[in-house]
């Protein structure tokens, strides 16, 4: 989940380990196959996310039309009839706020007035009146679509991933005015996402060839936006390999991964911090992951996929150097 215009809010989060002898490669120590993920070995990154607020006719039953967009806010392309569901949610949070809470991916359940859904079902329009919740509850829009209900209302579009995981691919704010237009026509412009990451840190050290690796994140006490690390927050452990010369190439590719990666391995690790063999991690196929190899680069990384999540930048992501 998670105009006219507002000012984008930018978000810095900065990670442990930087180096301290001006900006020289942070030395590391013998590697061994139990990988083990400190604050020290975090990313950092900065992001703008922009969304448009689009003016609608209030307590109108507006038509939501997203057969204008290609391009989810990550740069990915995509099919309008691809769309798996669409969501409209009142929340207690002003505009400002709420881009702040999904930067920062701290959104809370509690700050949601009202939500609906819609699943489209090949289509690439749905009217409000489409909208339900739990199955046979319909979106009022005549009596809560008005102004004054809340301070924000966030309409975002989702696709399923190969595993089945609900991912936003654009949100923008609504507005009901009195005498507007009762259509919304969504373009790729309506989300813009400037996201630079950093991932200059400490690498996490190990070695090629072992039977087994480990990894343990449990000395981690913050995720990358600088709020203390919650385990159930990071459900997902993700192993990624991209077929490039350093972690300054794999930057521009850290949340298009599924797009450029040669592998990825998943594994659920909700309210964990200790994975003792990481072959229990798998591709969507089913393939275990069979051990880090000393081409390319690696990067490890927890994210969460909860739907409170609207950041598609991981809690924690570190590079991993193979020996």
């Amino acid at each position: 989940m998670r105009g006219g215009t507002f000012g984008a809010l930018a978000l810095v989060a900065t990670a442990c380990g930087e180096p301290d002898d001006g900006g020289a490669t942070p030395v590391t120590q013998p590697g061994t196959p139990d990988l083990v993920f400190t604050d020290a070995n975090n990313y950092a990154f900065t992001v703008e996310l922009t969304l448009a607020t689009t003016e609608l006719k209030a307590g109108s039953n507006v038509l939501v039309d997203w057969s204008g967009t290609s391009t989810d806010f990550r740069g990915r392309p995509f099919e309008p009839t691809e769309v798996d569901k669409v969501t409209i949610a009142a929340i207690d949070l002003d505009n400002d706020a709420l881009i702040g809470a999904i930067n920062g991916n701290s959104l809370q359940m509690g700050s949601i007035a009202t939500y609906y859904e819609v699943v489209p079902e090949s289509a690439s329009s749905a009217s409000f009146s489409d909208f339900q919740i739990l199955g046979n509850n319909t979106f009022q829009y005549e009596s809560q679509f008005v102004p004054g209900f809340a301070p924000s209302w966030l309409v975002s579009l989702w696709k399923d991933n190969e595993r089945g995981v609900a991912e936003i691919l654009a949100s923008q704010f609504l507005e009901p005015v009195e005498g507007a237009d009762d259509v919304l026509a969504w373009n790729d412009g309506s989300a813009t996402l400037d996201f630079d990451p950093d991932l200059g840190a400490a690498p996490i050290v190990t070695v090629a060839g072992a039977e087994t690796w480990s990894l343990d994140w449990s000395a981690v006490l913050n995720d990358v936006n600088g709020s203390p690390f919650d385990p159930e927050k990071g459900d997902t452990l993700r192993i990624a390999h991209l077929p490039v010369a350093d972690a300054a190439a794999a930057e521009a590719a850290l949340l298009q991964l599924d797009l450029v990666a040669s592998e990825m391995y998943f594994l659920d690790v909700y309210g964990m911090r200790t994975v003792p063999d990481l072959s229990a991690a798998t591709t969507v196929e089913g393939t275990p992951f069979p051990g880090f190899t000393t081409d390319g680069v690696w990067l490890v990384s927890i994210e969460c996929t909860a739907l409170v999540c609207f950041s598609p930048a991981p809690m924690l992501l570190a590079v991993v150097q193979v020996q």
